[in-house]
């Protein structure tokens, strides 16, 4: 198998003929996180993306996922850019087998991560109801269509890249939580409701104005809508921990997306989903300080420490409200 890299990709797009000649295009890695290459092209008429998955994550413990995950990708792309539009969601340019490898067309050129944003405190808490407004539409519409579900009912990947390194990890960690834990996931798998994205977080989501591009679907699957609510929120309340003097944005941010998401909701169906959402919280908020994927910006001790304090206080007292948790972030973070 071919190794995607800078230096080989022009001879690579030669060979599929997506360029004539190897002066034709300028690539530049975007880097992928702990489970991709990712490389941008740029010739005189287009831009676009090749993305390779990688069968051994970029982490320190040892992490295996299937890279046929990437095909998966192609068609939720595929099929949700009827739902979301072309502007929210890339096109598939082709697909290559044998080297589980995909093209898509990249973002307009001026978009920003989400997620830089959100790290200067620079990001209008308007981007987080928008990101809530397009879950709701993929949750919703997907929900209705049994026979696109079936399409996505292989739940390997999000096993391998999610369930295990996140939640298995936090069970061995601290297993005064494993019953309560291993509850919660086998409630999340028996849940088949919608199209679930599995990676909704800020770091997949390219500003362009007011508009957000979603990226990055490989671990897609038919599944409990409410772990994409709580991975989304897990990242602003990781914020507001590590970040106190923009703690205003990421909380007003939570409040704009749930607020955004819930949109047009029964009122019952919402109740039960911010405690299933909240519940999955508890989780994550712990898988990304004592899970195989810690987040990079979370490194001191005291921090993690109230890290954990934030999700086991959760976990142990199953707060039904939102609310609830944004008021004890200011319990554990240090005034500014």
């Amino acid at each position: 198998m071919l190794e995607l890299n800078e230096a080989i990709a022009p001879d690579y797009l030669v060979q599929h003929k997506r360029i004539a000649s190897v002066q034709e295009a300028r690539i530049a890695s975007l880097g992928g996180g702990v489970s991709n290459t990712v490389l941008l092209v740029q010739t005189s008429s287009e831009r676009f993306i090749l993305k390779q998955s990688l069968p051994k994550l970029r982490v320190q413990d040892d992490w295996f996922a299937d890279q046929t995950r990437i095909f998966r990708e192609a068609e939720c792309i595929r099929v949700i850019s009827s739902i979301l539009g072309p502007k929210v969601v890339p096109d598939v340019l082709f697909e290559d087998h044998e080297n589980f490898i995909i093209a898509i067309s990249a973002a307009p050129p001026a978009s920003v991560v989400y997620k830089d944003l959100l790290m200067s405190g620079a990001a209008s808490t308007l981007l987080a109801s928008r990101a809530g407004e397009i879950l709701s539409r993929m949750h919703g519409q997907t929900g209705r269509d049994a026979e696109l579900l079936k399409k996505f009912q292989d739940i390997e990947a999000f096993r391998q890249l999610r369930i295990d390194p996140y939640y298995g990890k936090i069970s061995d960690v601290h297993p005064q939580f494993k019953a309560q834990v291993d509850a919660i996931v086998a409630t999340m798998l028996s849940r088949g409701e919608a199209l679930v994205h599995g990676d909704y977080s800020p770091k997949n989501m390219l500003v362009n104005e007011a508009e957000i591009f979603l990226i990055d679907f490989e671990v897609v699957h038919c599944g409990d809508p409410s772990f994409d609510t709580a991975f989304f929120l897990n990242h602003l309340f990781l914020k507001a921990l590590r970040f106190p003097e923009h703690r205003a944005l990421y909380l007003q941010s939570a409040r704009n997306f749930w607020r955004s998401y819930t949109d047009g909701i029964a009122l019952a169906q919402s109740r039960q989903l911010e405690k299933n959402t909240l519940e999955h919280l508890g989780c994550l908020l712990l898988a990304r300080v004592d899970g195989k994927s810690p987040v990079e910006y979370i490194t001191e001790e005291a921090l993690k420490q109230r890290v954990r304090q934030l999700s086991q206080r959760i976990l142990l007292e199953a707060p039904a409200e939102l609310e609830r948790v944004v008021a004890w972030i200011g319990c554990l973070e240090p005034q500014i």
